[in-house]
């Protein structure tokens, strides 16, 4: 009985190795024992033509080894197929030549510019406004300074321009020395003596009081100011331009005669 089961035992694995080894298979009795061995395994390929082959790296030659004669290298053909699915490779960035620094620029040159003379009150007031928008408050700055009253001897309001002449035929005869008043309000009149103090002309007008001259008195030509002169201490050619721009655009009477020039 040990016998035959031995016997049974040996005929089934030869069996069992004949089917798994394919040996049934390739005579016709049984199907391929296994899905993923040759040939079923190639019949079960999806895409197979899409199969790329790339070689490994090559080791590199010990420093003792004399160096293989060239080989030539073989390329697998890649399929059409294979190209159109290829996996997208990563957008590369193009770059120009490095960009300069800002600090390699050279910079707009810049001087110094001022507005001739000096600007009243008034005249600083226009201009501060209308450069609001032109130029930043860090473009310019501005001194000041006090113009002290100037007083005279004054003979006036006169009636017109007879009394003005006769008045001065007068003051002719009396070898007494005179000139027409330059404040607005005083005109037409005669400045005896122009003082830069009110205790000046009270005694330049008993002097002429006692050479005969009549009805005159002490007046201010011209009262106490703040004066103020503007710069751009650092001006470039384009800020200089859009400052002369301004000029242009304010009254002729609020900048009169004064340019922008370089600074002394």
């Amino acid at each position: 009985m040990l016998k035959g089961l031995a016997a049974a035992l040996l005929l089934a694995n030869a069996g069992y190795l004949a089917w798994t080894h394919g040996w049934l298979y390739q005579v016709g009795l049984f199907p391929s024992p296994l899905p993923y061995t040759e040939p079923a395994r190639i019949e079960q390929q999806l895409l197979a033509e899409r199969i790329e082959l790339i070689p490994g790296p090559k080791a590199a030659p010990h420093p003792g080894d004399a160096p293989d004669s060239a080989e030539p290298q073989t390329t697998t053909p890649t399929s059409p197929a294979a190209t159109d699915e290829a996996a997208p490779t990563a957008p590369t960035t193009e770059t120009g030549p490095p960009a300069t620094p800002a600090a390699s620029v050279a910079a707009e040159p810049t001087r110094c510019a001022q507005l001739s003379g000096t600007l009243t009150d008034k005249q600083f007031s226009t201009l501060r406004a209308a450069m609001t928008d032109v130029l930043p408050d860090s473009a310019w700055t501005v001194s000041t300074s006090v113009q002290p009253p100037r007083w005279i001897v004054y003979s006036g309001k006169l009636t017109g321009a007879d009394t003005l002449a006769t008045r001065k035929a007068e003051l002719r005869q009396l070898q007494v020395e005179f000139r027409d008043v330059s404040l607005a309000s005083l005109q037409p009149g005669l400045a005896m003596g122009t003082y830069s103090t009110e205790a000046g002309a009270q005694q330049a007008l008993r002097d002429v009081t006692k050479a005969g001259v009549k009805g005159a008195k002490v007046a201010i030509e011209r009262p106490e100011a703040t004066l103020y002169t503007l710069k751009l201490p650092e001006a470039t050619d384009t800020v200089q331009a859009r400052f002369k721009q301004l000029m242009d655009r304010l009254p002729p009477e609020t900048l009169k005669g004064k340019t922008l020039q370089a600074c002394p």
